[in-house]
């Protein structure tokens, strides 16, 4: 479907936030974002990137910074912004993308962190080959030493995890922690080619919603999920469709439900969280709706960029009188169509994924 000679509308948002003194610590790996104005923060590519998005659900989280902190400083070191910055949880930098004519590109900072991700699962192969060869020697010591290095990865590579994890357990290792239950979704398509098509199905069903051809959208958004059944958004896009668009709650539930049961990022676990939220409370269950719809601020960047306003007293004027929603009249999807022109996306989409961005846009741009 043709875009009409528009821009292209972005499905795959990078969840960018801004840590909070309150924040627990980051796991795995840390990329900064440092930008040097508020006209990067709206127009950069880095706002965008299925890469990106996909390896937000495997402990990599991705921040924005302010370079003029003494710790951004340190960051960036002799660097000159924009610049993006990996590092360890601890701070310890391990790469930088840094900006050629003043420009960093989403590319960069795509291979920065892809090749560290491939570096420590090739580190991680070799230590599991190297414990099974010190398992079958009877160097006990050194084969749980090796497995218990790779069970400490589970956040970034729960597969490896559990296969070290039932190592361990072979050579009766005592205390092992199960590693992450999620250890039967497939691994995500991050090779270019198919990733490219994926996005390509997206944004063509994105387009299909924004002009009101639900079915077709729901056709594209089913296709992209079969296409790579460990990418969340497929399934955020669909439940947002069925709940806000068709109706099809039931649908709905069960997609978001399957979101909260898969590595997911928190963009993706922030919109389930709230779509499941608001149907519990227009079925009658406020205080369950209320706290799925709080566990999604907590997910959001809102909750970290301001203050947590109470969200009870206005649910409970929403609550009367509530009803499913169903069809919108023609009125008001032109209506809604107007109102998110800049953004190119469908309102059901905007007020969804605006729980999750707002806050850190609002925030960064206090910093810059």
């Amino acid at each position: 479907m043709s875009s009409g000679g528009g821009s292209s509308p972005q499905v795959y948002y990078v969840p960018w936030k801004v840590r909070g003194e309150k924040d627990p610590p980051a796991m795995g790996l840390v990329l900064y974002w440092f930008p040097v104005s508020n006209d990067e923060l709206k127009r950069s590519s880095l706002r965008e990137s299925r890469v990106l998005s996909l390896y937000s659900a495997q402990c990599v989280s991705t921040e924005l910074a302010d370079y003029r902190t003494p710790a951004g400083q340190k960051l960036v070191g002799d660097s000159k912004p924009p610049v993006a910055v990996l590092t360890e949880p601890d701070g310890t930098v391990i790469g930088k993308a840094e900006s050629g004519g003043g420009m960093l590109r989403v590319e960069q900072v795509e291979k920065l962190v892809s090749s560290e991700v491939k570096k420590r699962e090739e580190a991680l192969d070799a230590s599991l080959k190297d414990g099974g060869e010190k398992a079958k020697a009877g160097d006990k010591e050194s084969a749980v030493k090796l497995f218990r290095l790779v069970l400490e990865q589970r956040c970034m590579f729960p597969k490896k995890a559990k296969e070290a994890e039932k190592e361990l357990k072979k050579l009766g290792a005592g205390e092992v922690a199960d590693a992450t239950d999620a250890t039967d979704t497939p691994s995500p398509v991050f090779d270019a080619r198919r990733s490219a098509r994926i996005e390509r199905v997206m944004r063509e069903g994105l387009q299909y919603e924004i002009a009101a051809h639900y079915a077709e959208a729901e056709r594209l958004y089913a296709l992209a999920h079969r296409l790579d059944p460990a990418d969340p958004a497929p399934l955020r896009y669909l439940g947002e469709l069925y709940r806000h668009h068709t109706g099809e709650w039931d649908k709905a539930r069960a997609v978001f439900e399957a979101i909260l049961k898969m590595p997911a990022d928190p963009l993706s676990r922030a919109v389930a969280q709230h779509g499941l939220g608001k149907m519990t409370i227009h079925d009658g269950n406020f205080q369950k709706g209320l706290a799925l719809i709080e566990a999604s601020a907590l997910h959001s960047e809102g909750a970290r960029a301001r203050p947590h306003r109470p969200l009870q007293p206005r649910l409970r004027r929403r609550v009367h009188g509530r009803h499913r929603p169903r069809r919108r009249g023609a009125e008001n999807r032109a209506r809604e169509r107007s109102a998110t022109a800049r953004l190119v996306q469908p309102r059901s989409r905007l007020r969804a994924d605006r729980t999750a961005r707002e806050g850190a846009r609002a925030s960064a741009q206090t910093l810059l």
